[in-house]
């Protein structure tokens, strides 16, 4: 697996006050950016949840 970068994502990050309503609204906006190939647009309902995960884990982690 290659990681992607989620620039939409990104942006709504930045300037917030980190709190689970930010991280929620941020992983919302992971379908924008998605390059997903034809045969995996299923994965586009799995990416805000996923995305959620290790926004959740980074903050555990102390990483920001």
């Amino acid at each position: 697996p290659t990681p992607l970068r989620l620039p939409v994502v990104e942006a709504a990050l930045v300037g917030g006050t980190l709190s689970e309503a930010l991280l929620e609204a941020a992983s919302a906006l992971a379908r924008v950016d998605a390059p997903l190939l034809p045969q995996s647009g299923y994965k586009a309902a799995l990416l805000p949840p996923t995305v959620l995960d290790a926004l959740r884990a980074a903050v555990a982690e102390g990483i920001r």
